[in-house]
C-alpha cells in the first residue's frame, strides 16, 4: 500500500548510526558465508566510494552498505531497488541534496529532498525501515559516485577538458560556432523569440537540446561526454528478493539511471547553455566596435603566444564578468530570453518548451516553478555542473582570446615601429576575409588598431607644436573634449582604464623616446 510522503518520508541518524556499526561487526562472519573473493570485492567498492572526495566533491562520501552487509537484509535491498527507479528521473536540484546525503548529513529535511517518491511507497512495506533506508542510501551514494566521485563522470570530463591543446580547443569553438550560426545566424540571444520568428532557428534550439554538437563533435575518436558508468559500484542484480516485487522494481540498473541522467539532462542543458552563450558572446562582444577589447589583460606588447596564454588564463574569469557572463547556469539562462521558446512551442503546454524556465527554476506540475513560503521561485542549485559549465565556456574562450590578444599585440607593434597602421599591414599572416570563428577575431584586433592608428599622427603634431597630453587624465580630456579625437569613440569615457592606457600608448608613439621613464605608458 502506498503512503503520503510527508509522513512516510523521515530519518533519524542516530539509529542509522547504530545500525551501520552494527553491520561493520558482521563483515568477517559474512566473508566467510560468501567467499573470500566475493567479500574482497565488497570491500574495494567500499574503499572505491570512500575515496570519492575528487574535485567534483567538497567532502568525501560514506561509504554506504558494502556487497556483504547487503546481501544479508532483504530491506536493503528493497530500498536499494526503490531508489534505482526513483534515480530514473531525478533533476539537478534533487541531485545537490544527494550530494550532501550521501557525504554525512542526514537531517529530515536533506533526506526528504534527496529521496523520491518510490522512497515513500516502499518504506512502510519493508520489515525494517532502518536498513531499508540504508539500502536506499547505498544506492544515491552509488549515483553519486558515479557522477560526481572518482574516476566518476564530471572528474573524467573535467580532467578531459583539461588535457585539451590551444589548438584541439580552437578548432572545437571554431566547428561549435559554425554549428550554432547556422540556425541562430543574426539573432539576439538577449531578446525572446516571436511567434513571427523563423521555425529554422526554434528547430535548431531543440535539436541542440536533443542531440546537439556534444553528441556529434569528436576529439581523439570519441565524443567529449563519452563515459561508460559500466565499471562503478552497482547492486541491482545483487538481491534475493521474491519476484513479485522485483517485478516491480527492478526494471532497470542504476548504471542505466546514470546513463540516463548524463543524456537526458547533463548534456542537453550543458549543450544548449553554452550554445547561446557562447553565441551571444560573439555576436555581442567579439564585434569590430568594441574597443574595449583591446585592454584585454594579456602581456599586451609580448609576441610569446605561450606567455600571452597564460596570462589570459589567469585573468580569465575577470575578462568573463567584464564581458557581462555570470559564472552561473541560473545566471545565465536569466540572462538568455532566447531559451524562451513558449511563444513558438511545438507542444501542446508551451512551457515544456521555456528552456529559461526550467534551466533556472525548481519546477513542479506541468513545467510551472515551485513557490516557497516567502513567494519566490526556487532556484536551481547546479553546484559542481556550474563548474562544468564555467569551465567548458573558458576552454572556447581562450584560443579565442589569445589568437585576439596575439594579433592585438603584433598590430600594436608594428604600429609603434611604422607610426602607422591599415587593414593590410598584417595580410600576409591575418586574412582581411576571415572565414573561421578564430580568424575572425584576429581581424577584429586589426581592425580595432587600424580605427586607432590616427592617434599616432595626432600625438607627433601635438609634440611638434609642444602641445601633447602629458598624463593620461590630459589625454582624456583631449578624446572626450576636441571633435577630432571625440570621431574616434564617442564612448571613450566608458572605455576601461586598460583600454585608455593603449590608446595612449598609441598616441605618444612618435615621441615617447623624448619622454623620462616616468611619462612613458606601461602596458
Amino acid at each position: 500500500m502506498v503512503k503520503d510522503d510527508a509522513s512516510i518520508k523521515s530519518h533519524k541518524s542516530d539509529q542509522l548510526a547504530g545500525v551501520k556499526r552494527t553491520f561493520s561487526l558482521f563483515g568477517s562472519v559474512v566473508s566467510k558465508l560468501l567467499g573470500e573473493n566475493t567479500y574482497a570485492k565488497s570491500t574495494i567498492y567500499s574503499e572505491r566510494i570512500i575515496r570519492g572526495a575528487h574535485s567534483s566533491l567538497n567532502h568525501p562520501l560514506n561509504a554506504g552498505l558494502s556487497l556483504a552487509e547487503f546481501k544479508m537484509a532483504k530491506s536493503s535491498q528493497l530500498g536499494y531497488l526503490a531508489a534505482v527507479k526513483d534515480l530514473m528521473t531525478i533533476n539537478f536540484n534533487q541531485f545537490s541534496f544527494m550530494i550532501a546525503w550521501a557525504t554525512g548529513e542526514e537531517t529530515p529535511e536533506i533526506v526528504n529532498q534527496a529521496t523520491g517518491r518510490n522512497y515513500a511507497a516502499y518504506l512502510g512495506e519493508s520489515r525494517d525501515e532502518r536498513q531499508f533506508t540504508l539500502g536506499y542510501q547505498t544506492a544515491v551514494i552509488h549515483f553519486v559516485q558515479a557522477i560526481s566521485g572518482e574516476g566518476g563522470f564530471l572528474p573524467t570530463i573535467m580532467d578531459r577538458l583539461a588535457g585539451f591543446s590551444i589548438e584541439e580547443a580552437s578548432q572545437m569553438a571554431d566547428a561549435w560556432f559554425s554549428h550554432i550560426n547556422r540556425y541562430l545566424r543574426d539573432v539576439s540571444p538577449y531578446k525572446k523569440l516571436t511567434a513571427t520568428s523563423d521555425s529554422h532557428i526554434v528547430k535548431g534550439m531543440i535539436n541542440e537540446y536533443d542531440s546537439g554538437f556534444l553528441t556529434q563533435y569528436q576529439i581523439s575518436g570519441r565524443t567529449l561526454f563519452q563515459y561508460s558508468s559500466d565499471d562503478g559500484p552497482d547492486f541491482s542484480d545483487q538481491h534475493d528478493l521474491p519476484p513479485i516485487i522485483v517485478c516491480s522494481l527492478a526494471d532497470n540498473h542504476l548504471k542505466d539511471a546514470v546513463r540516463q541522467f548524463i543524456k537526458r539532462d547533463v548534456t542537453g542543458l550543458i549543450d544548449l547553455m553554452v550554445s547561446v552563450v557562447l553565441y551571444a558572446i560573439c555576436r555581442e562582444q567579439l564585434t569590430v566596435d568594441n574597443y574595449d577589447l583591446l585592454g584585454i589583460p594579456a602581456l599586451m606588447t609580448s609576441t610569446d603566444r605561450t606567455a600571452i596564454a597564460s596570462s589570459l588564463e589567469m585573468n580569465e574569469t575577470i575578462i568573463l564578468l567584464k564581458m557581462g557572463i555570470p559564472a552561473t547556469i541560473v545566471k545565465s539562462a536569466e540572462k538568455m530570453a532566447i531559451l524562451d521558446l513558449s511563444d513558438v512551442a511545438h507542444t501542446r503546454n508551451a512551457d515544456n518548451q521555456n528552456f529559461q524556465q526550467i534551466f533556472s527554476y525548481v519546477l513542479g506540475p506541468l513545467h510551472k516553478p515551485i513557490i516557497n513560503d516567502f513567494h519566490q521561485k526556487i532556484e536551481i542549485d547546479y553546484g559542481t555542473f556550474d563548474q562544468l559549465f564555467t569551465e567548458m565556456l573558458k576552454k572556447l574562450l581562450l584560443p579565442l582570446l589569445l589568437n585576439y590578444s596575439f594579433a592585438r599585440n603584433r598590430a600594436l607593434l608594428f604600429a609603434r615601429q611604422h607610426l602607422s597602421f591599415d587593414l593590410t599591414s598584417l595580410a600576409d599572416t591575418i586574412p582581411v576575409k576571415p572565414t573561421t570563428l578564430t580568424e575572425h577575431v584576429e581581424y577584429i584586433a586589426v581592425v580595432h588598431v587600424a580605427h586607432f592608428s590616427g592617434l599616432i599622427g595626432r600625438g607627433m603634431a601635438n609634440h611638434t607644436n609642444l602641445t601633447q597630453a602629458d598624463s593620461l587624465s590630459a589625454f582624456s580630456h583631449l578624446m572626450k573634449a576636441d571633435p577630432v579625437f571625440r570621431s574616434l569613440d564617442s564612448a571613450y569615457d566608458l572605455r576601461s582604464k586598460s583600454t585608455k592606457k593603449v590608446l595612449y600608448w598609441l598616441y605618444q608613439s612618435s615621441f615617447f623616446k623624448e619622454l623620462p621613464e616616468s611619462e612613458r605608458v606601461r602596458l
